[in-house]
């Protein structure tokens, strides 16, 4: 059981997990649209109590985000649902509930799962599990592909163009969490 701190920790990173994601996607060129349970129902989750019924496992575990990607350069258009997992830990494996990826794969199965690693400052597609204990399914580096591969697996000069606005996001990111910190330790 979580405490009130850890979950909202856990929410915080969350957030910037997506939030990353979804400005790497728009400098990319795509239109991204909220698609989470949280977005569906913007103004009333906490209100809203759900049941453990199928239907409302389902909407807890859709998708963050519906990222719709024009051609360009002769291939095709494109939709996809995304579901981003964050992490703050530096770890090769990488792990997630066996429950939670079930109701993923159960109800969402074609949404591309991405990690976004902020220690590594990387963003990883995961693909099957490499292993599964009891409770918990696992990903090593052999089980997981960079993002910027995955949207251009012939397009070495693109997926480094891609890489570079990650690295650009990451940046950024870490210069304002250099500010923040400067700032409360000048209080």
């Amino acid at each position: 059981m979580t405490t009130d701190a850890e979950f909202n920790e856990n929410l915080f990173v969350g957030k910037v997990g997506e939030f990353l994601f979804e400005r790497v996607m728009i400098g990319d060129g795509c239109r991204v649209m909220p698609y989470g349970y949280e977005s569906l129902l913007r103004g009333g989750v906490g209100d809203v109590k759900f049941d453990n019924g199928d239907d409302a496992l389902a909407v807890r575990s859709s998708p963050d985000f519906l990222v719709l990607r024009d051609g360009v350069g002769g291939q095709p258009s494109t939709t996809r649902l995304y579901q981003i997992k964050t992490t703050t830990k530096r770890n090769k494996e990488h792990w997630m509930s066996k429950k939670a990826y079930e109701r993923h794969t159960d109800n969402w199965g074609s949404a591309a799962i991405v990690l976004v690693c902020l220690p590594r400052r990387s963003m990883y597609v995961l693909g099957k599990p490499g292993r599964v204990t009891g409770s918990k399914v696992y990903w090593g580096d052999a089980d997981v592909t960079p993002l910027s591969d995955k949207l251009y697996p012939d397009d070495t000069e693109a997926a480094n163009s891609f890489q570079a606005r990650v690295d650009a996001i990451f940046d950024v990111l870490g210069a304002v969490a250099v500010v923040e910190t400067m700032s409360c330790a000048a209080e």
